[in-house]
């Protein structure tokens, strides 16, 4: 009778741990499911959220090109604030005489406006 009760307290106990596994892993389970259905709500909420800044993107975008404009910053030209500028001559840019590497070319301080002319055309 010993064996039998002995081996019947084992066998509960070994089912008792099979029982707690099984519901550990069910938990478990249930756990990611629902941390994945959160996730899937969000999706919509997330793609409203990248739509509308795909539009302000593409707005602010139309508003730079505006602004870029040749014919606006003409317009821009003619305001008070902006009267100072003007297009440079070629005869106003100024070459830096000392070496200067150009594209892996290195000029010397004797390098003239013709020579870079003619190297870069």
């Amino acid at each position: 009778m010993e064996k039998s009760g002995r081996n019947a307290l084992g066998t509960f106990v070994r089912l008792f741990l099979a029982i707690l596994l099984l519901g550990g892993f069910l938990y478990s389970y249930i756990r990611k499911q629902n941390t994945i259905t959160e996730l899937r709500l969000q999706i919509p909420i997330v793609a409203k959220k990248l739509h509308e800044i795909e539009q302000e993107n593409i707005h602010l975008q139309f508003q730079v090109e505006a602004f870029e404009d040749p014919a606006h910053l003409l317009d821009l030209l003619s305001e008070p604030e902006y009267s100072h500028l003007k297009f440079p001559r070629n005869d106003d840019v100024l070459i830096i005489p000392s070496s200067v590497s150009v594209h892996g070319v290195y000029l010397s301080q004797k390098a003239t406006r013709e020579h870079l002319l003619a190297t870069f055309p």
